[in-house]
């Protein structure tokens, strides 16, 4: 689970400032590019609370909570 999440993850950052440099904003691919991007940070976001509270060791229940607790 946490190799298939270091696979998944993808810098953002790196891609807009790629994408800026290149002169590639204005490009009709360029929007959907950005929102894969925005939607892979969003499931960060979920994916994170729930390897830490798994490699922790908590109860089923423990990852949800870290979710929401993350989320808020």
């Amino acid at each position: 689970m946490v190799l298939g999440g270091v696979t998944y993850i993808s810098s953002s950052g790196i891609v807009a400032k790629v994408l800026s440099d290149l002169g590639r904003l204005g490009n009709r691919e360029t929007p959907a590019v950005l929102s894969i991007l925005v939607l892979e940070d969003l499931v960060m976001a979920v994916y994170l609370p729930i390897l830490t509270a798994l490699l922790i060791g908590v109860t089923f229940l423990g990852g949800p909570e870290a979710v929401s607790i993350s989320l808020a």
